[in-house]
């Protein structure tokens, strides 16, 4: 089975490309899985698309793609019984992991959640904050617990917002090289592709910018450009690797 850690490891790119808008049609999607077989870490499946074309349709895609990685991007942040629920209907559609928020807490959500992901071999990877100016005044002043929630919890992945670029190194002192790290919002909020990476992130998150491009996988080639220039300038100030 497809899992988040040799989804990173195998991809020549380092990018993870997120739908979320239904305008982007199914066969749009399963076109580009299929082009994109072994290039990028894989897609992140936005709940808007997910609620629009249902679950069976999207099992269908992700079975008949089944080289590709594919991320429920749920955003779960309830009490363990409702998220249980929902565990089985992403399981049941074929995704490889699910996305969950640190601000659901760990005592009646996020253990059990945690749990349960874990006894049928998904992923579980957190989404630690948000890029919108907004959670700078809310969820961000929650970052002391956050941190408490991904040591108690120890998720396979989490996802930082690029332009928050200082917490995923804050997020690298803090734990090391022990979780995935996803950077999402590339190219949106004047970040660059690279910025991500070079902060500390294994792989960059990008959406309409390349879903919306004439020419997709010329964009995608387009943005990996970039990302090496954006390391090659700014290397010196990049997180060192193990």
């Amino acid at each position: 089975m497809v899992n988040l850690i040799r989804a990173v490891r195998n991809a020549k790119y380092k990018i993870m490309i997120a739908i979320d808008d239904p305008s982007f049609s199914l066969s749009f999607l399963s076109d580009l899985a299929g082009s994109l077989k072994n290039t990028i870490v894989g897609f992140k499946i936005g709940l808007p698309y997910i609620m629009h074309y249902g679950i069976r349709q999207l099992k269908r895609i992700i079975d008949e793609t089944a080289h590709t990685y594919y991320l429920a991007d749920v955003k779960l942040a309830d009490s363990a019984d409702v998220m249980a629920n929902a565990i089985r209907v992403i399981e049941n559609a074929g995704f490889h992991g699910l996305v969950a928020l640190t601000i659901a807490g760990v005592a009646g959500a996020l253990d059990a959640l945690a749990k349960e992901v874990r006894s049928i071999g998904l992923d579980l990877v957190l989404q630690t904050t948000l890029a919108n100016p907004g959670s700078i005044s809310t969820i961000d002043r929650l970052l002391p617990e956050i941190y408490n929630v991904v040591n108690a919890i120890d998720p396979n992945g989490l996802i930082v917002p690029a332009n928050k670029a200082h917490l995923i190194r804050e997020f690298r002192d803090r734990f090391g090289w022990r979780h995935i790290i996803l950077s999402s919002d590339i190219m949106v909020y004047n970040v660059m592709p690279g910025d991500g990476l070079c902060a500390g992130a294994d792989a960059e998150i990008v959406g309409r910018a390349l879903l919306t491009a004439p020419n997709p996988l010329q964009a995608l080639e387009d943005i990996v450009t970039k990302q090496k220039e954006t390391l090659r300038n700014i290397g010196k100030s990049c997180l060192s690797r193990p």
